[in-house]
């Protein structure tokens, strides 16, 4: 491992950690909001079957919050993950190029897949995270198709 590449992931491990704090500080707004708590506090009602007091919330719960409320740090904290993701598998892929591609189209499709799970939600924050969930995986997964192809062609025209 050389320095750069450690350098590389330290600063996307910071910035990660920067944006969940963020995030997390957003989403104890879910405190003060004992009327959302019935629809936001997911884990803990998972927990505790109904949350009758601020102490029964989750930490969990607070992203969940800043997700429907306030999505810009969750989306960055989100694009942080894939990106440090997406560095990862190119560093130990780097010289396995079709199974780079086969990592970016199966990234891509669990991306995709997980922004499909936030079903229908009724707030401006959950949609524009589903859909940047679904684009950021659509682009991922079209990346690697192309990148598979690209390999492909290259391959043949060696042979030829």
């Amino acid at each position: 491992m050389s320095v750069k590449f450690i350098t590389h992931l330290a600063s996307v491990i910071l910035l990660l950690l920067f944006f969940s704090i963020a995030s997390w500080y957003e989403g104890s707004e879910l405190l003060d909001n004992p009327w959302e708590w019935k629809y936001t506090a997911i884990f803990s009602q998972l927990v505790n079957d109904e949350v009758l007091n601020k102490s029964e919330i989750l930490q969990l719960d607070f992203f969940i919050y800043a997700i429907k409320f306030k999505p810009l740090y969750p989306m960055l904290m989100i694009m942080a993950i894939i990106y440090m993701i997406l560095f990862l598998g190119y560093f130990i892929y780097k010289t396995k190029p079709k199974k780079f591609a086969q990592f970016l189209i199966a990234l891509g499709f669990s991306i995709a897949f997980i922004g499909n799970l936030i079903f229908h939600t009724p707030t401006v924050g959950g949609s524009i995270f589903k859909v940047s969930l679904i684009v950021t995986g659509s682009v991922c997964l079209c990346f690697g198709v192309f990148y598979y192809f690209q390999q492909f062609k290259l391959r043949n025209k060696r042979l030829n």
